[in-house]
């Protein structure tokens, strides 16, 4: 069966704080998220002040990986995407949503 994992890079807003930030993902969007069937796990980061080099550009300050196994990941993510506008999975304005720290998401395939 087909596996992926999605990386999304995120960055509370400026009018939020680190613990409002956390509290919605954690305790909201996280349980949201692995309701969408095909999605197995789900791991949370917080960027570490240790880096191996130093970055080039300011990194999001949060990482989250979601695990995916489905016989199409492209299904998946339709799925995942359609909950928003449906209402399911609202995102919270403690989310920053704007400009180079909007949330950056990238889907890979495992090889």
């Amino acid at each position: 069966m087909p596996r992926a994992i999605l990386l999304a890079f995120t960055n509370p807003s400026d009018g939020a704080s680190e613990a409002e930030f956390n509290a919605w993902y954690d305790g909201r969007h996280v349980p949201d998220v692995l309701q969408v069937p095909g999605v197995i796990s789900a791991r949370r980061f917080a960027l570490s002040p240790a880096q191996f080099r130093p970055p080039r550009t300011t990194p999001a300050a949060y990482l989250a990986v979601y695990e995916i196994e489905a016989e199409s990941v492209e299904e998946v993510l339709a799925e995942w995407a359609a909950r928003g506008p449906a209402g399911t999975m609202p995102i919270s304005p403690a989310v920053c949503d704007d400009g180079d720290r909007a949330p950056a998401i990238f889907v890979y395939d495992e090889r």
